[in-house]
């Protein structure tokens, strides 16, 4: 794992870090489990409940005026790893702790449009919601909210609820409701799993997880070529690296499977320099970055230019395609929009302005994550090329816990995030890290406004799918023409899997653990 995490919940490693740090999620699959869990297809399915909530199975209603109802059973004999039952109680109170504003960790656009969530027994939670959600059957998952356990945090949270995430649960003492329970974890080294004999859907069939933590891809390559690991978990080593390894590591196989998009957030919130907030300029960056000759050179040429967030094989793709501004490698129409703003070239191939004053942006990424560093110093030499200068910066480790100086990057931040739909439930206003929240929020562009966000809220409620894709049409169209981000290309994920194991998947590692196997 590439990555030194503070905690076994994703959620929280993410706001220590600001960002999903490489294996948070797939980690967080081996200890936690969810009433449901999304497979390596994309599809829903039961993991501590019974059945998936559907219009179909009578488990999900709609009313007339949007307001739904569903409901969830608890598979019977779930527990936690210390042995207290897996009961419906534990479910409200982790909503208490969701909804909660004091704790914007957890926060998330689905919360808003739930009215009540009742236990009318141990093994049944029943969510009322105000106003229709489409992804309603996902709460109290991986994705919307992780179960917690009330019987070892409720105290806590009545108490002294702004520390609450300091709690050693979170650490050290973490108990979940998962395949693989906890049995060491040593910060910046190790973390030691093993089989949980009371896990619902039963009892693993490997007894033991070794996780390295081990940031640096040069020396995890170097333990896969000793055999000292069997496997990665999240973002790992580079394609490139893993092109030149699948030729090399003969006691193992390279799956690649494209699942994120590196892209560029411009500062919308006091932004330096101010003409970050002219369109043009942004739409002039764009053209001037050689995309398609970063893929040949970034990306062994095996995935695609982003043109938008959503990826070519999403199932929403094809709806929304013709939606997406595009902006081709062009540095003679960059150069024009440059000089439209009113800049001018100087006799050193750099723009100034009337007063003499030379346009220049910082560009940063956060230290570890080497595709992200790679294409900051790649698209910083094309803007240096097309007379804007360029300071790069890679931030260095001690400073990702600093949430202020994270989201106050003065010009661009470059980072690495999934292509699905569920990308925009972060890009609301208030999601933005400010003063005001503490600068906790995933919105990293910080950019603001009610009628972007109205498209969201409703794209979110929009049950009926034709409806839903010409809503989310308009947001792509948006985001595209007003370039409130830069995409660059998808990152093709290696998945590295010993030729021993079986079951691991690709795509989403982690959501079947308990029956990943071993050949002795």
């Amino acid at each position: 794992m590439m990555s030194d995490p503070t905690s076994l919940n994703n959620e929280v490693n993410r706001a220590s870090a600001q960002f999903v740090i490489a294996g948070g999620p797939e980690l967080q699959l081996l200890v936690s489990a969810g009433l449901t869990v999304i497979d390596d297809r994309g599809s829903l399915q039961p993991q501590l409940a019974e059945a998936v909530p559907t219009v179909e199975n009578g488990l999900w209603r709609v009313e007339p005026d949007g307001q739904m109802e569903t409901t969830w059973r608890i598979r019977e004999g779930a527990r936690w790893q210390d042995s207290t039952p897996f009961t419906a109680q534990d479910l409200v109170f982790t909503y208490r702790l969701l909804q909660d504003k004091d704790l914007e960790v957890f926060r998330n656009v689905a919360y808003d449009a739930i009215a009540t969530v009742e236990a009318p027994d141990p093994r049944t939670v029943t969510v009322r919601w105000s106003k229709s959600y489409i992804f309603a059957s996902q709460l109290f998952s991986p994705d919307l909210g992780v179960p917690l356990p009330k019987h070892l945090l409720e105290r806590e949270y009545e108490d002294n609820k702004r520390n609450a995430l300091f709690h050693p649960y979170f650490g050290n003492e973490f108990i979940g409701s998962g395949p693989f329970k906890l049995r060491e974890f040593a910060r910046s080294s190790h973390i030691v799993l093993e089989a949980f004999d009371g896990y619902v859907l039963g009892r693993p069939k490997i007894d033991l997880i070794d996780i390295r933590l081990i940031p640096d891809p040069n020396t995890v390559v170097a333990n896969l070529l000793a055999d000292a690991v069997e496997l990665t978990i999240g973002r790992n080593v580079s394609l490139e690296q893993a092109v030149q390894l699948r030729d090399q590591w003969t006691a193992g196989k390279v799956l690649i499977s494209p699942a994120s998009w590196i892209v560029i957030y411009p500062q919308f919130l006091n932004p330096n320099p101010a003409v970050m907030s002219d369109v043009r300029f942004r739409r002039a960056l764009l053209h001037a970055i050689d995309r398609p000759a970063m893929v040949d050179t970034l990306q062994a040429g095996l995935t695609p230019v982003a043109h938008s967030f959503l990826a070519p094989d999403e199932p929403e793709y094809p709806d929304v395609e013709s939606n997406i501004t595009r902006y081709e490698f062009d540095p003679r129409r960059a150069a024009q929009l440059i000089d439209e703003i009113g800049y001018v070239r100087s006799a050193d191939g750099g723009y100034r302005d009337a007063s003499g004053q030379r346009l220049g942006v910082e560009i940063r990424a956060v230290t570890g994550i080497e595709i992200n560093q790679k294409a900051m110093f790649s698209v910083a030499d094309y803007w240096q090329r097309s007379g804007v200068a360029t300071e790069s910066n890679v931030v260095p480790r001690a400073r990702t816990s600093d949430r202020e100086y994270i989201a106050t990057f003065p010009s661009f931040q470059v980072v690495r995030q999934g292509s699905t739909v569920g990308f925009l439930t972060n890009r609301i206003s208030s999601a933005a890290p400010t003063a005001e929240t503490n600068f906790v929020g995933a919105n990293y562009s910080r950019y603001m406004d009610s009628e972007f966000d109205a498209k969201i809220e409703r794209f979110f409620v929009t049950v009926q799918r034709p409806a839903r894709m010409q809503v989310l049409g308009d947001i792509i169209h948006q985001m595209t023409d007003q370039v409130m981000t830069l995409g660059i290309f998808f990152d093709g994920t290696p998945a590295l899997v010993g030729r021993r194991i079986d079951g691991v998947t690709p795509r989403q590692e982690g959501w079947n653990a308990h029956t990943w196997s071993v050949t002795r």
